[in-house]
């Protein structure tokens, strides 16, 4: 009977795990959805040879891509391309309707020819992409897409009015993220360089895995869908859910339905694994309206004396990790339901107690990705 019981949320959790796992991002490029601005040298020294590459290595990285827009189909790829040199030209606007060859697309035929400046300023190219970016994206049907520059260069200069550093921290200000590929000309230093101006994790080299370039963007477009979520990270790897502690005492079916109305298929938080565990310990304590004695309400509901996570689409087995204190849980059938909260040792561990006993509590939704679309209303919550 538990095993047929124990049931994983398709898309959710594995399907055939033994012990239920953390929702991942989404893989799939094919459903990726972004606005994104190439930011390609074309100064001389990049050479006509060094944009056949660059054409190939951007074609190859969004292949699988849906570009443009399409009204039944949210999970599209806008991309618009900038070439700069002393100065910067808009060689395709977002809405672009990119030539391909062979269902592969055609970079090379948009671009500006090589320059026979030898100048070549990343600001001017920046600077230029988030005007694109401000007119075409910010406050279009798409501002909720997440937006990314890509920034192909073979050389990294500019000081003063052109110091590329001051208008790169107001684009990821703004939340755009920037993803720099660097095309060694001669210029050994220009890896180094150039990760003065990227997001974080986001730097690249030229002869870099297709693979992971295309990672980073899906990375990219796994978020919140508002900055009342925190998603759950640890070192080096990024989930797919988020979690939002709520500093305002409910009893247990109260908070599950205020959980609910939060977002989408949210839910009262799960704990599958330790890291998960303190990672929620963590960012309660970053909430000013939660204070000590920390305790709040998760996901744990006794069914028939067995202890499950309630989940959107019915309870799956606790199995593997658990954290209960001492002498707990009690076998009391009226204590149904669990929390955590903080021993004389301040440990934090799970007690169960009455489905009547406010708490504080703790939310947690599937993340936006390329498996979970999030419409507009992600900026109104």
């Amino acid at each position: 009977m538990k095993f047929l019981l124990f049931f994983a949320l398709i898309g959710v959790y594995s399907i055939f795990a033994k012990y239920p796992v953390e929702r991942e991002c989404g893989s799939k490029m094919e459903n990726l959805w972004l606005d994104v601005v190439l930011v390609v040298d074309n100064s001389k020294g990049m050479t006509n040879d060094g944009l056949a590459t660059i054409s190939s290595n951007l074609a190859s990285i969004f292949s699988a891509a849906k570009i443009g827009t399409h009204p039944s189909n949210p999970k599209t790829t806008r991309i618009g391309l900038v070439t700069y040199n002393s100065n910067a030209t808009i060689d395709a606007h977002l809405n672009h309707d990119w030539p391909k060859n062979n269902d592969v697309m055609n970079f090379y035929s948009c671009m500006s020819k090589i320059s026979d400046e030898s100048t070549s300023f990343v600001a001017h190219g920046l600077q230029t992409a988030q005007n694109l970016l401000y007119s075409e994206s910010f406050g279009s049907s798409r501002s909720h897409y997440k937006k990314v520059i890509i920034v192909c260069a073979s050389t990294y200069k500019g000081t003063g009015k052109d110091d590329p550093i001051p208008v790169a921290n107001r684009l990821k200000g703004r939340g755009v993220k920037i993803l720099t590929i660097a095309y060694d000309q001669g210029d050994e230093e220009v890896v180094e360089e150039l990760a003065k101006i990227s997001s974080p994790g986001l730097s690249f080299k030229q002869d870099a895995n297709i693979t992971l370039i295309e990672n980073a963007l899906l990375e990219v477009n796994c978020f919140c869908p508002s900055s009342n979520w925190h998603q759950y990270r640890t070192p080096g790897h990024s989930y797919g859910t988020c979690i939002q502690p709520v500093g305002m005492p409910a009893v247990w079916f109260a908070a599950l339905a205020s959980c609910q109305l939060r977002w989408n298929t949210s839910y009262l938080a799960s704990e599958f694994t330790l890291d998960k565990h303190q990672f929620i310990i963590d960012t309660v304590k970053k909430t000013p309206q939660i204070r000590e004695p920390y305790a709040y309400h998760i996901g744990l509901r006794r069914i028939d004396g067995e202890w499950y996570w309630d989940l959107p689409t019915g309870p799956v087995l606790v199995r593997g990790y658990e954290n209960w204190g001492y002498n707990y849980p009690s076998q009391s059938k009226e204590l149904s339901v669990g929390m955590n909260f903080e021993n004389s040792g301040k440990w934090m561990e799970w007690k169960n107690v009455d489905p009547m006993f406010p708490s504080n509590y703790v939310c947690e939704t599937p993340t936006c990705d390329t498996d979970n679309y999030c419409d507009a209303s992600v900026d109104d919550h």
